[in-house]
């Protein structure tokens, strides 16, 4: 059992899929109890060394943890899932073109994030 969170900001996530070489089961709030997080999961996985993984959509990576769990025990496993934090160097962009012409304005994007992916 635990929670997973994103990395970059430690902010609860909610509907994060984790998962064993068994079971899977999707994270969820828990307005009832206000000692638990929110982004709380419970698995079943038997004793010994597993690899449990936490993904979410929306531009998270991956986090692959390797508890070990003992017969009869329950144990806590939490997850941050890295993500890109874009930035950039502008406030604003503005352009003014006659009709027919095309124009560009630089500008940088900065990924301060804890995940680098690469798109084309």
């Amino acid at each position: 059992m635990g929670n997973v969170y994103d990395h970059n900001t430690g902010t609860a996530l909610n509907h994060a899929q984790v998962t064993d070489n068994i079971f899977k089961t999707f994270t969820q709030p828990s307005p009832a109890d206000p000692a638990i997080n929110d982004g709380y999961y419970s698995i079943f996985a038997p004793a010994g060394q597993q690899i449990i993984t936490a993904t979410m959509s929306g531009g998270y990576g991956l986090d692959v943890q390797t508890p070990t769990v003992l017969m009869g025990d329950a144990i806590r496993q939490d997850f941050d899932l890295p993500a890109g934090y874009l930035s950039t160097d502008q406030t604003s962009l503005e352009i003014t073109l006659e009709m027919g012409i095309t124009g560009t304005l630089p500008f940088t994007l900065t990924n301060a994030g804890t995940w680098q992916r690469c798109m084309k």
